[in-house]
């Protein structure tokens, strides 16, 4: 992911030439609508004046529900919630100039002084809730991008101890247990998942993704040790994953994920004509790019395994070219079609395709220079020929 698409925060950081005595906070929700006053459509952030308008304080925003005081016209306050799983982004007003600024050096890319300014926002005990929860998801963020796991799950893990109830809480798991398994330490990747399952009062839909990766991290385990047995185990609990998520919208990302796992086991395991049939199924049908880039992907894998190298590039470019939604999916396209130009000028087909399989390494490595990816395209460039 390019370093100035990182953040969806810094979108947060509006400025305002002063803050107004009455300014309030604005909730967008996953309906498309704004709880009222503020933009009616939802087709765009809050304006000075919604916040100007607002009657509203967000006073926690949980993983079951996001808290907020409402004023009322006879000067009293009432206190009201939402469910966590019908929000989508809370704006709030007015915002520490400190964070603003910590903001604006993130969108430009000065990583190290905006870790710094964000770091004292955190630290700062007198600042509202979600400026410090804000901060350290930002920060964690940034060691990502950087491919600073280390710090990275440092961070993540300091959110989910200090703010056990935060919406974000969720998120420090699974990211943490995504950083361990970066760090190749599948045990505190597990560890990570397992503390995310046990979370009191956690929706399905985020304990079902927590199981998600518990049954990721067994197929990984599967694959580098090439173990059949842990290869079929992954097979079937994705599968029993599926069928337990169904079509509940909650767990629809779930769905898809497992989906794509039963088709990557069934490559890992041999079973290729299988898998090609999955894979072109869920390419014939899905309507999401992320769940296409993931399918066509996997039709690369099969064609590969099968040694239709023609095909498989073709699988691979139409990732990258028409489905460059997720950035994971995106990043193995690049270095599979590099791979795929690459054995092609081997076997004397096509003169260019050593110059395009040097293209398409670079292309990762440029794009994802922290993902494993980039590492692998680094490490093919100097044999290419």
């Amino acid at each position: 992911m390019k370093r100035h698409q990182l953040s969806i925060l810094v979108a947060l950081a509006v400025l305002v030439l002063a803050v107004p005595a009455m300014a309030g906070d604005c909730i967008l929700l996953k309906s498309g609508k704004y709880h009222q006053p503020g933009p009616v459509d939802g087709s765009r952030a809050p304006m000075r004046e919604d916040y100007d308008k607002s009657m509203y304080t967000v006073l926690t925003e949980n993983y079951d529900k996001v808290d907020f005081s409402m004023k009322l016209q006879n000067g009293k306050t009432t206190k009201q919630s939402y469910d966590t799983a019908k929000v989508d982004t809370v704006y709030y007003w007015p915002q520490p100039p400190a964070f603003t600024a910590a903001a604006k050096l993130m969108g430009t890319g000065d990583y190290p002084t905006a870790i710094d300014k964000f770091t004292a926002v955190y630290k700062d005990r007198s600042q509202r809730f979600w400026a410090r929860v804000y901060s350290l998801l930002n920060i964690a963020m940034m060691y990502e991008a950087d491919g600073n796991w280390a710090q990275a799950v440092a961070t993540w893990e300091l959110l989910a101890k200090d703010f056990p109830k935060s919406r974000y809480t969720p998120k420090a798991y699974i990211q943490a247990g995504l950083a361990h398994m970066n760090l190749n330490d599948s045990a505190a990747a597990r560890n990570s998942f397992s503390r995310l399952t046990r979370l009191s009062g956690l929706p399905e839909g985020q304990k079902a993704l927590a199981q998600y990766y518990l049954i990721l991290i067994k197929e990984k385990e599967g694959e580098k040790t090439k173990n059949q047995g842990l290869l079929r185990q992954a097979l079937g609990e994705y599968e029993a994953l599926l069928s337990k998520v169904g079509d509940d919208e909650e767990m629809r990302d779930v769905a898809i994920m497992a989906r794509l796992g039963i088709g990557n086991c069934r490559v890992l395991l041999g079973q290729y004509d299988e898998a090609l049939a999955f894979f072109q199924k869920i390419a014939d049908s899905a309507k999401d790019k992320a769940v296409l880039a993931g399918a066509y992907n996997g039709l690369g894998d099969c064609y590969i395994k099968k040694n239709d190298w023609k095909s498989a590039l073709m699988a691979f470019l139409r990732t990258e070219i028409l489905y460059d939604e997720n950035p994971e999916q995106t990043a193995r396209a690049l270095y599979l079609s590099g791979r795929c130009f690459q054995f092609m000028k081997g076997a004397g087909q096509g003169e260019d395709s050593g110059l395009r399989a040097r293209a398409q390494y670079q292309k990762c490595i440029r794009r994802f220079p922290s993902s494993s990816w980039a590492q692998q395209a680094r490490d093919a460039l100097p044999t290419v020929r």
